[in-house]
């Protein structure tokens, strides 16, 4: 299984602003949720690192897992337009040690699977299975009336007061939960 390879899970709106990006090397006992505290004006929803994690690495790997995530973005619109059905996409690109996939679910909300390189085959089998995995808890995130997406206008962040549900930050430790048991920590 290639789940204990899974660097960094990243979820993108349909509007390309992201709604989850985590980094799962390094920093394998905090959440490292950049997008709370890029979107929410640093209003920190994930845990501090934990004590003899050296922040400025923590920090350099949370924005190289944005960096790629992006980049990743422009092939994703590349290999899908003008198309609505759900998809994996393949391996996108490598960059450094990191080989990145993607998949486009049917609302065109995109998923981002970053994994460090190594000589063992990575079957599509195996991804899809984790693409799979990574949609239904987005789905079961959405589909729960209590969480952060349902909060009342008045409680959300001034920026993402008019944004439709999927395309708001999640901010949930139980989806942080769920994409932890699809990475093999949990």
């Amino acid at each position: 299984m290639i789940d204990n390879r899974i660097h960094s899970i990243a979820l993108i709106s349909p509007r390309n602003s992201p709604l989850y990006v985590r980094n799962f090397i390094g920093s394998q006992t905090s959440s490292s949720n950049l997008n709370a505290n890029a979107t929410a004006g640093g209003e920190a929803s994930a845990a501090s690192p934990a004590p003899g994690i050296d922040e400025t690495a923590v920090a350099a790997a949370q924005l190289k897992t944005n960096y790629i995530a992006h980049s990743a973005l422009d092939i994703i619109e590349d290999r899908t337009a003008n198309k609505q059905q759900e998809q994996y996409l393949g391996l996108l690109m490598t960059i450094e040690d990191v080989a990145v996939y993607g998949f486009q679910t049917s609302t065109k909300v995109k998923i981002v699977v970053m994994l460090l390189l190594s000589d063992q085959i990575v079957r599509d089998i195996d991804i899809i299975t984790i693409f799979r995995a990574i949609n239904n808890a987005y789905l079961a995130y959405l589909s729960n009336p209590f969480n952060d997406s349902s909060l009342s206008i008045a409680k959300l962040p001034r920026n993402e007061a008019l944004l439709p549900a999927n395309a708001r930050v999640i901010r949930s430790r139980k989806f942080d939960r769920a994409m932890e048991g699809v990475v093999g920590l949990g």
